[in-house]
């Protein structure tokens, strides 16, 4: 049996957070159940074994995983944030939050993380990763954009063999705008931050998309939404995700799409 490895640095650090959330909050009423869940996560942690560098991967016996199921009112995300935020910053890990639904990753970064950071005195950062096809390329907008607007000042028809059809005015009209927002850094290049819905065949169009992606011999890598997004979960406490992105990034090896196993 693997002993314990929570250092006394860990323990001290996560009550003395849990403790100034309940200074914090007048009506905050400490409940057992939330420090087991607390003590049992922070103790799964501190078991997690990492490949060393050149060596094969350490043998594991299930140490470091722990199942908990709680009914609502536990506060189970507090729980798991505050202990895996702590551990994440002693240990130097990026800590993934992977959640089935969109609305339960809205809440950890809308309303969960910011409590945490609020009222615990815990400073962790924190970012949502997304899948690739969230935002655009701007390599393949540009392309539609300017190759419109040269072919439109000659004359010409816009080439078919950008599109499966003739395309429409409005959806040319929609490109533009998607370019000249971008452009102008008023819009970040992701499909969600965009105020109105836009047609799922268009945004195939312009889409990133690993297959078709010049990676870095891309000739707007530095403005490439997708890579800035990446970038910027490289060097954050908590990256929240959900199931099929983690999935995706693990049948991949690893690393491409979030931090490397080995740092998370």
């Amino acid at each position: 049996m693997m002993v314990c490895m929570l250092t006394d640095l860990e323990k001290n650090a996560i009550s003395e957070h849990y403790r100034t959330i309940a200074e914090n909050l007048p009506n905050f009423c400490p409940r057992p159940a939330q420090r087991e869940m607390i003590a049992a996560i922070a103790n799964a942690f501190s078991r997690t074994l990492t490949r060393e560098q050149g060596k094969e991967a350490p043998t594991r016996e299930g140490e470091s995983i722990v199942v908990i199921e709680g009914p609502t009112g536990v506060g189970k995300s507090l729980a798991y944030l505050l202990a895996g935020g702590v551990m994440a910053q002693t240990r130097q890990k990026r800590l993934i939050v992977s959640s089935a639904t969109v609305a339960l990753q809205e809440q950890l970064v809308g309303r969960d993380l910011p409590f945490v950071v609020q009222h615990s005195g815990l400073e962790i950062s924190f970012a949502l990763a997304k899948g690739r096809a969230r935002y655009l390329c701007p390599y393949k907008l540009y392309q539609l954009t300017q190759q419109n607007a040269q072919q439109s000042l000659l004359g010409f028809e816009t080439p078919l063999v950008l599109w499966d059809s003739k395309p429409k005015p409005e959806e040319l009209e929609v490109l533009r705008n998607l370019a000249e927002q971008f452009a102008a850094r008023t819009f970040n290049g992701d499909r969600d931050a965009w105020a109105e819905k836009i047609d799922d065949g268009l945004w195939a169009k312009i889409t990133n998309d690993r297959h078709g992606c010049l990676k870095n011999t891309c000739p707007n890598r530095a403005e490439c939404p997708f890579f800035l997004a990446r970038d910027v979960l490289e060097t954050v406490d908590v990256v929240v995700a959900n199931h099929d992105l983690l999935l995706s990034d693990i049948s991949m090896g690893g690393g491409v799409i979030l931090p490397a196993p080995e740092h998370r």
